[in-house]
């Protein structure tokens, strides 16, 4: 055993030591030559102004803003300008709600399975994470054995709550 050990800790020392040489005498880069930097150019033109929006039927898919193309990227102020659009746009989405549809049987179903290939402490590290509707849903989808697999890695008093809610009819409260 103890020689195995050691060849396995040999092993490791040579591939260390053989890739650090390889490293330390590896030729190095050259650097590029300097370029002279061209005379300055007239900034570009602004790009045109977008269509103004038509509308649009009422869809199941939130709509969001128009995107814009951004300017030709030639200095920094640029950049700057294109992470501030950016940043503000961002924030203009997570600001704007989605509308939530009901979760449905099959959506309760496909997690459930996902769930059920887990290992039972990562499910219910997941379940901890859902509101009690969710739990409750993904509990009366999975077999029997699943769901009390499931109920004991939680918690006494979300479990018994969990219990008390399958114990009533499907969508009695």
């Amino acid at each position: 055993m103890k020689l195995a050990i050691l060849g396995v800790i040999a092993f490791v020392a040579a591939l260390a030591g053989g890739t650090g040489f390889g490293i330390a005498t590896a030729p190095k880069p050259k650097p590029a030559p300097a370029v002279s930097a061209p005379a300055a150019k007239p900034a570009p033109a602004p790009a045109p102004a977008p269509p103004a929006p038509t509308a649009v039927a009422a869809s199941a898919t939130p709509q969001g803003p128009p995107v814009q193309s951004a300017p030709p990227l030639s200095d920094s102020s640029h950049v700057a300008a294109a992470l501030r659009a950016a940043n503000a746009a961002a924030a203009e989405l997570a600001a704007t709600p989605s509308p939530a549809k009901p979760a449905t049987p099959e959506d309760y179903g496909a997690i459930a399975k996902i769930l059920a290939d887990m290992k039972p402490k990562q499910a219910n590290e997941i379940l901890s994470h859902l509101s009690d509707d969710e739990v409750e849903g993904i509990l009366r989808t999975v077999a029997a054995r699943s769901a009390a697999v499931l109920l004991a890695q939680m918690p006494a008093t979300r479990a018994a709550e969990m219990s008390r809610r399958l114990m009533k009819p499907k969508g009695a409260k």
